[in-house]
């Protein structure tokens, strides 16, 4: 299955994020617990 999102990603905007760190995203820290372990899980498959 492919994403329409991930599409949207290219090098150049990964570059652009990490030099300028924009955009920045500010979650209420209820929803940024509950999103933190799939992430980590994520992270952790990717090894």
């Amino acid at each position: 299955a492919e994403c329409r999102f991930m599409k949207m990603n290219t090098l150049e905007k990964a570059f652009n994020a990490l030099r300028d760190l924009e955009p920045e995203i500010i979650l209420p820290e209820p929803l940024r617990a509950r999103a933190e372990l799939p992430i980590r899980r994520m992270l952790e498959l990717s090894r």
